[in-house]
């Protein structure tokens, strides 16, 4: 009987990774000669594993958000309005490409982003996480001859990565630089098409004017839609989580 290798024995050198395509990354599929994908290759399904890591370490989500997903967010009355659109935008469809998610602290709404965001890396487009507080700190560090990233790198990918959520937009320390910066980084996102969410614990009328207008615009190529969470806190909830 062959036997089979100990958990805790290392992995040869020679051996390969993915046991499906022995690290070529590509398979050819099985059909006849005369099918007209024959000699076609195809990815390997490890492919996919290594480019959706890829793309989580580079949108930073934070590890205190693992759990958040469509299937473990409870939709108590209130929210069915919510989580269709969150799901629409999650699906690519271009009836929402600008959502704000508005409501008090801990009533749902970074769990709903962050999930649309899952969803966009798992059908392989690049998104990006900002806390707007932090991010606006970490633009600041750009301007620091020693930081290892210059603040037009850092704001460059900000600007154009397919999909940008802004978690915590508000908690922001106010400035005229802070706005600025928010200010040109969302209407460059309109202007160019790219879709983004924005979380937020203020009501619109509490956001800088600006600010509050470029989320409410209406262009046609970027639907706007603006959602109030008028329910009590998610973590109160038995089922929630």
């Amino acid at each position: 009987m062959k036997s089979e290798r100990p958990a805790s024995e290392p992995r040869s050198a020679e051996e390969p990774v993915c046991p499906i395509c022995r690290d070529k990354g590509w398979l050819s599929p099985d059909v006849p000669y005369d099918h007209p994908d024959f000699g076609i290759p195809i990815p390997c399904r490890c492919q996919k594993a290594q480019r959706n890591q890829r793309l989580m370490r580079f949108c930073r989500l934070p590890s205190n958000t693992v759990h958040m997903t469509f299937d473990s967010f409870v939709p108590r009355p209130g929210l069915e309005d919510a989580v269709r659109w969150a799901k629409a935008m999650a699906d690519g469809e271009r009836t929402v490409g600008r959502l704000t998610i508005m409501g008090h602290v801990d009533r749902g709404k970074t769990h709903l982003a962050v999930a649309i965001v899952r969803r966009w890396i798992e059908r392989g487009v690049p998104a990006k996480y900002a806390r707007v507080p932090d991010m606006l700190a970490e633009l600041r560090r750009g301007f620091d001859p020693d930081s290892p990233h210059s603040y037009y790198y850092e704001y460059q990918r900000l600007k154009d990565v397919p999909l940008l959520l802004l978690d915590d937009l508000g908690m922001e320390k106010q400035s005229d630089w802070a706005l600025e910066q928010l200010d040109n980084l969302i209407d460059h996102r309109i202007v160019e098409g790219l879709p983004f969410i924005a979380t937020t614990n203020s009501p619109m009328n509490e956001l800088p004017h600006r600010l509050a207008s470029r989320l409410q615009r209406k262009v046609p190529n970027l639907p706007a839609v603006v959602l109030m969470l008028k329910v009590g806190e998610y973590r109160l909830c038995p089922e929630g989580s």
